[in-house]
């Protein structure tokens, strides 16, 4: 198997770009500095090389299995829960008081990507479990934390989130789970949830579910919901594990793909009472439930670097390889040499498409949860604000950006190898499979575009999006005045496609505040594509930036003054090429992605409307009554 993750590109992101090392500035991360950081990094590569992903493919092969109501996940899966909590992954990012280790965000989600590409199935256990958790430690009573906190964070206990049911996916508000009032404080959980990943399995002692539901008497729709804790057994108050609670796993679905992930249809007090503990207040089980949401849809965002880096550096070692045909240069000649089929240009344009999108993928994740480092522990209220507004505004950017351009990732990766792709000889064909999911779970991608559209662009009369946009203004002009061509392109194209990304969301906001809202709508999910590829382009822009004055220093220190000796210096130093690939793939994206970008901007500026008033879109298609 090639490599996991481009080391060399995480250090660049991590400690050139985004500095993440300066954090020790706060006093929450004063105990750590780049040496600590490499430390980290070191141990997640060699765990997930020598652990996860050996039992990737056995978990593949082997899957879920349910019989006799009971969930059985691989064996091997065992080991890996516990090397993570024995190697503190669990409580990375905690606090020294949960006894955690008080990493930055930054480094947590980072490390968290390559334990994704050694194993996506296992790794949604230990996150769930630690969203789980994190509801609890906000929400939960006193008590509610010293009985199920701890179990959770050593992975004792199992956490889930509860809110999908049979007739109520995104439409949350149509839920029919309710909960009875108890004399003693608690309630009567009754009803049925479906697509609880890891919602029952044999790895943990216990289940704890978050889940929503309406108490009897509230309000229907979202407002009326709350949400609750409902262990699969009851917790005694001294903490130990006490009587069934009527928690039932009905089923496990057969599943495209993360084939070692139970995704369980659960029955909650059909055969007996089924008691559960309020979480917070009565009919605030939305917001609640979004704190959970929020960190779940970056983890998403996550998977899709996780699963298409891995494919795409498979792709490029096949690449080295894999000899087939003759270089251009000497396709006339029958006699030619076999040539690494990296020499083909087509070839080389789908690596470098791949390439561009996973670092990408990787520089808007770390961006974004620097910023959530920000916001965490900033003492400045409007650097706080600031932080905390383009994480909200991302959010939705990242988990579907991510998950849509990993699918494509490692569609181009099994491109590359041609039918051995389509093997399951090669990894790939795995990658693919388990990638699609994310553009599928924690609220559909078509649902992250209405957030952002509906909710995300107006926040604050719309000031955290033009303060993104402003940003990526001003490093645009700064790139226009630079001396080196490509990078002074790149500004060009950038501020333009920033400027119509502007006009295009202040269109959007004018139709939606006119009650126009199909249009809208309708143009949610190019607009989010288009704002995901600025925002790509600005972020490989800025790694373009800092890779160059590298590279000036690099070359003025050797003497390079004419293009021939830089071309054998870049062919002799493996830092100054990784420095050149970052401007050219910068370049790459303004040239390719941009114009996508525009071009999708264009469509939702038209005005066109054909699937709103279409009539028919099959001739044995009841008719549509035109919106």
């Amino acid at each position: 198997m090639a490599k996991l993750w481009n080391r060399r590109d995480v250090d660049f992101l991590l400690f050139e770009v985004l500095k993440v090392q300066e954090l020790n500035r706060f006093d929450r991360y004063k105990d750590y500095d780049e040496d600590t950081y490499r430390m980290i990094l070191d141990a997640a590569e060699q765990l997930a090389h020598e652990e996860y992903f050996p039992t990737n493919h056995e978990g593949d092969v082997h899957g879920t299995k349910y019989e006799n109501g009971e969930v059985r996940v691989p064996e091997s899966f065992r080991k890996l829960k516990q090397l993570f909590v024995e190697g503190g992954w669990m409580t990375l990012m905690d606090d020294y008081d949960l006894g955690g280790q008080q990493v930055p965000h930054t480094i947590g989600m980072i490390t968290g990507c390559v334990f994704g590409a050694g194993n996506h199935s296992f790794t949604m256990f230990p996150g769930l479990a630690h969203g789980t958790a994190d509801l609890i430690r906000t929400f939960g009573t006193d008590r509610q934390k010293e009985l199920y906190m701890k179990p959770i964070l050593d992975l004792t206990y199992g956490g889930t989130m509860c809110l999908t049911e049979p007739n109520a996916g995104s439409d949350v508000g149509n839920l029919t789970t309710t909960a009875k009032r108890n004399e003693d404080g608690t309630y009567s959980i009754k009803g049925q949830k479906i697509f609880i990943s890891w919602g029952d399995h044999n790895l943990a002692d216990n289940i704890v579910h978050a889940v929503l539901a309406r108490i009897e008497g509230d309000p229907p729709g979202t407002k009326g919901i709350s949400i609750f804790i409902v262990p699969k057994y009851r917790v005694n108050e001294d903490g130990s594990i006490g009587e069934f609670n009527n928690v039932v796993c009905t089923g496990v679905e057969h599943k495209m793909g993360i084939h070692a992930s139970p995704t369980c249809a659960l029955s909650f007090g059909d055969d007996g009472e089924c008691i559960g503990e309020l979480l917070g207040e009565e009919r605030q089980g939305m917001r609640i439930m979004f704190q959970m949401m929020n960190g779940a849809r970056l983890e998403v965002g996550m998977q899709g670097l996780s699963c298409s880096e891995p494919a795409y550096l498979y792709a490029l070692e096949y690449a080295q390889e894999r000899r087939q045909g003759t270089s251009i240069t000497e396709f006339k000649n029958p006699e030619a040499p076999r040539a690494a089929i990296i020499e083909h240009p087509n070839v080389r344009r789908m690596l470098m498409n791949m390439k561009a999108k996973t670092e990408a993928m990787r520089a808007m994740l770390g961006f974004t949860a620097l910023n959530l480092d920000t916001a965490h522990v900033a003492t400045d209220e409007a650097e706080k604000d600031r932080a905390n507004g383009i994480v909200e505004l991302l959010i939705p950017i990242v988990k579907s950006w991510c998950t849509d351009e990993g699918f494509r990732v490692t569609e181009e990766a099994m491109q590359t190898l041609g039918g051995h792709g389509y093997l399951a000889d090669h990894p790939i064909e795995q990658y693919m499979r388990d990638v699609k999911i994310g553009s599928l779970y924690e609220g559909t991608n078509g649902i992250q575009a209405m957030d952002l559209v509906g909710r995300k662009l107006v926040m604050k009369g719309g000031q955290y999006a033009m303060a993104l946009l402003q940003r990526v203004a001003e490093d645009a002009a700064r790139l226009k005045g630079n001396d080196d061509p490509m990078l002074k392109e790149i500004g060009e194209d950038l501020d333009r496609l920033r400027d119509h990304v502007g006009k295009t969301a202040m269109s959007i906001g004018q139709q939606f505040m006119a009650r126009n809202l199909a249009l809208p709508l309708l143009n949610a999910k190019p607009f989010l594509d288009a704002m995901g590829e600025v925002i790509a382009t600005w972020l490989l822009s800025w790694e373009a930036e800092v890779a160059q004055q590298k590279l000036a220093s690099m070359l003025a220190d050797a003497g390079v003054t004419d293009e021939d000796s830089r071309k054998a210096f870049l062919a002799s130093s493996s830092d100054a090429a990784f420095y050149d690939s970052k401007i050219r793939t910068a370049y790459y994206a303004a040239k390719r992605f941009l114009p996508m970008a525009e071009a999708r901007l264009q469509g939702c500026d038209s005005g066109e409307r054909a699937a709103l008033d279409v009539v028919r879109f099959a001739e044995e298609e009841p008719t549509i009554v035109p919106a």
